[in-house]
């Protein structure tokens, strides 16, 4: 790891280069969202992961990004309607990963390595999944180290009202209904991290949001050349053994890009 930042919160635009976080692990060697995938993104020195979680028909904490599954036979099932334990029953039978609670996520990883939690619910749900991955984060000791976000601006809101101390990110782009896609409701959610989708990033979003205090999370942007990433807080990202061999490169006063 770089070493740049202890934790989430710190002055907006005052790293050398943004954090390395791995977009759902390291996951173009191990299968996303998996432990060994986590595993292998700390291994090759990147700041942090991204993860998704849902609620389980049980009500755990599962670190998974789709709505339904796979557990064998060409079958699929819904997350929120079985019990973890029989879904990773299933899925083990079929040779399939099993689905991480966050709290074994947290347990598998040193207490200082970043951890990006995007809350993937409705509203109806929104208080249920975010007070067990609350729960999860204060029985592990991850305040500092964990941030938790969501495109759902409510799920950011109840985190504001409810876990004030939590440190919150609110996933914004263009593929938002109107007018939560216009760049002047970004900052309504009141989230300290905005994390513009692929596609919605720009130097002038970043002036703003600096502007304003706030940090920024990119999503997987393609630049130029290096200097782009100047000033950006933290990039999620599909190649992070890339950008750690160009953080290096530049560290080591290297040309790269």
């Amino acid at each position: 790891m770089s070493g740049a930042a202890a934790g989430w919160m710190f002055e907006p635009g005052s790293l050398a280069f943004p954090l390395v976080i791995a977009h759902r692990g390291a996951h173009s060697d191990h299968p996303e969202n998996t432990i060994a995938a986590f595993e292998a993104a700390l291994a090759m020195g990147a700041d942090g992961v991204e993860l998704d979680v849902r609620m389980t028909g049980d009500g755990q904490a599962a670190v998974v990004h789709d709505r339904a599954v796979e557990v064998g036979d060409g079958r699929t099932a819904v997350v929120g309607g079985m019990a973890l334990a029989e879904l990773n029953e299933m899925r083990s039978r079929d040779g399939l990963p099993t689905l991480p609670t966050l709290s074994a996520v947290f347990a598998a990883l040193p207490a200082s390595f970043l951890v990006d939690v995007e809350l993937k619910v409705r509203s109806p749900a929104v208080g249920a999944l975010a007070g067990a991955v609350v729960e999860a984060i204060r029985a592990c000791g991850r305040l500092e180290t964990t941030m938790v976000k969501s495109h759902n601006p409510l799920a950011v809101r109840h985190l504001r009202r409810n876990h004030p101390d939590v440190t919150r990110g609110y996933v914004w782009g263009r593929s938002h209904p109107w007018p939560l896609r216009t760049r002047r409701f970004v900052t309504v959610p009141d989230a300290p991290w905005i994390a513009p989708s692929e596609g919605s990033y720009d130097r002038g979003l970043l002036t703003d949001v600096h502007r304003l205090g706030r940090r920024v999370l990119a999503w997987d942007i393609d630049l130029p050349d290096s200097s782009g990433f100047v000033g950006i807080d933290a990039v999620v990202t599909d190649d992070p053994a890339g950008l750690v061999r160009l953080r290096e490169d530049l560290a080591g006063g290297g040309t790269s890009g």
